[in-house]
């Protein structure tokens, strides 16, 4: 924790007596801590499809919002990576992924050409194809190494696995591991870079 996060933290717990709120401050980001102004009352959109959640720091999934939902901010500032919204839904979202109402979310169309699967997955096994972003939704079907994908929108974000999802379009609808994006591991890579 720096100077000036040390500073609130104490200013707040010596002068209001507010240690859950210490607790979270000392865990926000120098970012988060730089935006520090009112946002109560605020509307905000998603850029990214995310998952909206029931608490603060836990993993209870209430609802889902598509890329672009308005929400509408519910607290001063956010804590702890998470900020309250009110509108569509009472719950908490990442603050990583809110841009302005009044902003144009960029075209998602995929600039680096097809898309295939890679060699990191099993040619027997093969990769599946789920009907949400989740291990644990039902499998539509299977891709294979060499395959060619049409991807739909932006990479989703697990933030309780840290693992990357993509939807496609072709050859099924659907929604595909596409690995871990801190490991640079990723399940897809662009058809040219495999001879195709």
């Amino acid at each position: 924790m720096n100077y000036w996060q040390k500073a609130i933290a104490i200013a707040l717990s010596s002068t209001l007596g507010l240690s859950g709120i210490t607790a979270a401050i000392a865990q926000s980001s120098p970012m988060e801590l730089a935006q520090m102004g009112d946002l109560t009352g605020e509307c905000r959109q998603v850029n990214q499809r995310i998952a909206v959640y029931a608490t603060r720091g836990g993993n209870e999934i209430v609802t889902t919002l598509e890329r672009g939902a308005e929400v509408i901010i519910d607290e001063p500032m956010a804590l702890a990576g998470r900020i309250a919204i009110r509108l569509p839904i009472n719950g908490f979202i990442p603050t990583g992924i809110l841009a302005n109402c009044n902003t144009v979310l960029p075209d998602v169309t995929n600039p680096i050409g097809p898309i295939c699967i890679n060699h990191r997955v099993d040619p027997r096994a093969g990769l599946p194809i789920h009907i949400s972003p989740s291990s644990q939704s039902q499998v539509r079907d299977r891709l294979f190494p060499r395959e060619r994908i049409t991807v739909v929108g932006n990479p989703t974000l697990d933030n309780s696995t840290g693992i990357e999802w993509l939807r496609i379009s072709h050859p099924f609808e659907g929604w595909i591991e596409n690995g871990n994006p801190n490991s640079r591991n990723f399940n897809t890579t662009p058809c040219n870079e495999l001879g195709l």
